[in-house]
C-alpha cells in the first residue's frame, strides 16, 4: 500500500509539472518589452559572447532597463534567471529550424527572434511548473489530503499571477519555486542531506532575487528550534549548501560593479533615482497594506506623494496611470485566499513550527514590498511583487478544503461550499485574464487582447466561432511550438526512467541480501 501511495504521488506530481509547463509555454509570446528583454539580453550575451556585458544586445532593453558600469552596459537586475536560462537558449538555437512563430506568424510584430525567445522562456515555464508540483508535495507533507493538495496546486498554478509571469521572463516564479523547494527539504526529514539541500535551494532563490536575503536568518532560526541542542551541525550544513551560490553572487557583483555587496538595481542608467536606496521605500505602509490586500480599483493618489513631489520620476514610472488603471490586491486577484487564510488556523494546529516560520517569511516579504516606491510593478500595474506571498498563503487552502469536506451537509455548509466554488472560479478567471491581457510582442501594444475585438452579439453562430478562436489564440499564442516540448523533455524522461530503474534495482538487491540469496536470482 505504501509503495502504491508513493507511485500515485509521483504520478500526480509529474502530471502537474507537465500540465503547467505546457500551459505556461503555450501562453508565451516571446519577447515583449524592456521588462523581460533586459533579462534575456544577459542570457544571450553569455551564450553568444561569454560575457556579462550586454553591449551587443542592449536593443532588448529598449534603452530603458539596463545598468552602466565601467563603460559597459549590464543587466540592472539579479542575474540568476538569465544564467539558469542559458541551457534553454542553447537548446532553442539547435532546434530553431523546427520552431514556429507565435500566433502562427499572424502577428505583425512576431519574427524569428520571437521563436528563440519563446524557446528560451521555457526555462521560466518549466521552473514555474515545478513550483506548482512542489506546492502539491508540500501540502502532503504538512498533512493535507491528496485530493485537497492537488486542487490547491491547481489554484496556485492557474488562479494566481503564476500563469502570467511563468509564461514570460520574470524572476518571481523562479524565486517562488526555489523558496518552496527550500521549505520542502526543510520539513521533509531531519536527515542532514535534506538540510544541505535546503541551503542550496535558498542559495538559488537569492541568486534570482537578492532582496529576499532575510530568509537566511529565518531558516537558521527554524533549524535552531527544530534541532535544539544538536543544531550546530545542521546549521553548518545549511550554510555550506548556501555558500556556493552566495559566492557566485559576490563574484558576479564584483566582476560587474566592483562591489561584491551591491545590488544591480542600484546601478540603473535610465532610472537613476533608484541608485539612492532612500528613494526605494517611500510608500506609506498602512495605506499600502490595505491597497495590496483588497484594492479593486485605481491606486489612491495619496499613496504616490513621492511621485507628485518629483514630476520627472513620475513621468518615467507612469505614476499617473497607476491612479487610472484598475489595481487588484492579492485577495481580489485570487479570492481563494479568503478561504486559505481560514485554513492557516488548522495549519497552525497541525504543524505549528512550520506554519509560524513560513508565515513569518511571507509577512516580511509583504511588508517590504508594501513599502516599495514602485509596489505596483511599474507598467504591470499588478501585485507581481506580492506573488510569493499569495502562493505560500494558498497552502492553507488545502486545510480549508479538508475541513469543509468533513462537515455535515447543512444549508449553511452548502452556502460555504458554493461560495468556495465561486472563489475558485474567479481566481482562475483572473489568472487567465491577467495572462490574456499581458503585453503584446516586441513593444507592439499595452495588451495582447482587448474586449473591443470581440464580435457582438457574442452568441450568434458566426460570432461565437470567431470569438472562441480569438480567445484561444490570445490565450495560447505559442501553442504552435508545443510539440517541441518532446525534444526538451526526452532527456528528462530518460533520467526519470534511470532513477526509477536504479531505485528498483537497489531495492531488489537489498531484499536479496535480506533473504540470504544471491542478488539477481
Amino acid at each position: 500500500m505504501r509503495k502504491r501511495q508513493i507511485v500515485s504521488t509521483n504520478i500526480a506530481s509529474l502530471f502537474l509539472f507537465f500540465l503547467f509547463t505546457a500551459l505556461y509555454f503555450s501562453s508565451t509570446v516571446g519577447g515583449m518589452n524592456s521588462a523581460d528583454g533586459s533579462q534575456y539580453a544577459l542570457t544571450q550575451a553569455i551564450a553568444e559572447k561569454g560575457t556579462f556585458a550586454i553591449d551587443d544586445f542592449r536593443k532588448w532593453t529598449y534603452r530603458v532597463d539596463y545598468a552602466l558600469a565601467n563603460s559597459h552596459y549590464y543587466l540592472d537586475r539579479e542575474p540568476g534567471l538569465s544564467i539558469l536560462s542559458i541551457p534553454f537558449y542553447i537548446a532553442g538555437k539547435h532546434i530553431l529550424p523546427l520552431g514556429n512563430y507565435p500566433y502562427g506568424g499572424r502577428h505583425p510584430a512576431v519574427d524569428e527572434d520571437s521563436i528563440l525567445q519563446a524557446l528560451t522562456y521555457l526555462s521560466t515555464a518549466s521552473i514555474g511548473a515545478l513550483g506548482v508540483a512542489i506546492s502539491f508535495l508540500i501540502c502532503l507533507k504538512i498533512g493535507i489530503s491528496k485530493k485537497s493538495s492537488f486542487f490547491t496546486a491547481i489554484i496556485i498554478g492557474a488562479g494566481t499571477l503564476m500563469w502570467k509571469y511563468s509564461a514570460s521572463f520574470f524572476r518571481e516564479p523562479t524565486f517562488i519555486t526555489f523558496f518552496l523547494l527550500s521549505w520542502y527539504f526543510a520539513i521533509s526529514s531531519v536527515r542532514l542531506r535534506y538540510v544541505l539541500a535546503s541551503g542550496i535551494m535558498v542559495g538559488f532563490a537569492l541568486y534570482v532575487d537578492y532582496s529576499k536575503f532575510f530568509i537566511i536568518p529565518i531558516f537558521i532560526l527554524y533549524y535552531l528550534i527544530k534541532f535544539k541542542k544538536r543544531s550546530s551541525l545542521p546549521i553548518s550544513l545549511f550554510v555550506l549548501g548556501l555558500l556556493p551560490l552566495l559566492l557566485s553572487i559576490f563574484f558576479y557583483n564584483f566582476k560587474v560593479f566592483r562591489n561584491p555587496f551591491t545590488n544591480p538595481h542600484l546601478h540603473k542608467a535610465y532610472f537613476t533615482w533608484m541608485n539612492n536606496p532612500e528613494n526605494l521605500f517611500q510608500t506609506p505602509l498602512l495605506p499600502s497594506v490595505a491597497t495590496n490586500l483588497f484594492s479593486f480599483g485605481p491606486i489612491d493618489p495619496h499613496l504616490l506623494t513621492f511621485y507628485w513631489d518629483h514630476p520627472t520620476i513620475s513621468r518615467q514610472m507612469g505614476a499617473l496611470f497607476a491612479t487610472v488603471w484598475p489595481y487588484k490586491g492579492i485577495f481580489i486577484q485570487t479570492p481563494a485566499l479568503f478561504f486559505a487564510i481560514v485554513g492557516w488556523i488548522f495549519f497552525l494546529k497541525k504543524k505549528k513550527r512550520e506554519a509560524i516560520f513560513m508565515f513569518l517569511s511571507i509577512l516580511i516579504m509583504f511588508v517590504a514590498s508594501s513599502k516599495l516606491t514602485i509596489f505596483w510593478a511599474t507598467n504591470m500595474y499588478d501585485t507581481r511583487y506580492f506573488l510569493p506571498v499569495a502562493v505560500v498563503s494558498l497552502l492553507g487552502f488545502g486545510f480549508f478544503l479538508d475541513t469543509l469536506s468533513r462537515m455535515k451537509h447543512t444549508l449553511f455548509i452548502s452556502i460555504i461550499r458554493i461560495t468556495t466554488l465561486v472563489g475558485i472560479f474567479f481566481s482562475i478567471e483572473n489568472g487567465w485574464y491577467s495572462n490574456l491581457t499581458h503585453f503584446a510582442p516586441h513593444v507592439s501594444g499595452e495588451h495582447r487582447f482587448y474586449l473591443s475585438w470581440l464580435h457582438l452579439p457574442f452568441f450568434t453562430p458566426e460570432n461565437l466561432t470567431f470569438n472562441i478562436k480569438l480567445f484561444f489564440d490570445a490565450t495560447f499564442p505559442n501553442i504552435y511550438n508545443l510539440h517541441l516540448l518532446l525534444l526538451f523533455y526526452f532527456p528528462l524522461f530518460f533520467l526519470i526512467f534511470v532513477v526509477i530503474f536504479r531505485r528498483n534495482t537497489l531495492s531488489r538487491q537489498k531484499y536479496d541480501r535480506y533473504a540470504g540469496r544471491p542478488s539477481g536470482k
